[in-house]
């Protein structure tokens, strides 16, 4: 079962509001260089597959598991599980990615 670090997420607007439309991942799950574009859609079939992403906080160090979630207003998107910290938290904790064009 392969364990995938996320390192930044990509924001995009959807009616209403903005959700992760995708998460830059950590080639070795120690660097906060994000090697590879995954989107959303991907991240939820590996996880059906039983793959694992996962935070990790900057300050606190501590992981949070990342699950599929379905917003009321119907998108399908990602979260991360809940714990006591507040840095490891998918949605606004994590930075955004800044891809370089090639």
């Amino acid at each position: 079962m392969a364990t995938h670090r996320i390192v930044c997420v990509d924001h995009g607007d959807v009616p209403r509001h903005t959700h992760i439309i995708s998460v830059g991942i950590s080639k070795d799950g120690k660097k906060l260089q994000a090697s590879r574009r995954v989107t959303v859609a991907d991240v939820r079939t590996a996880l059906r597959a039983g793959e694992r992403y996962y935070t990790v906080g900057l300050t606190s160090g501590k992981t949070a598991d990342v699950e599929p979630y379905d917003c009321a207003c119907g998108y399908l998107t990602l979260r991360s599980t809940a714990d006591v910290v507040k840095d490891n938290n998918l949605d606004d904790a994590i930075r955004e990615c800044s891809w370089k064009q090639r």
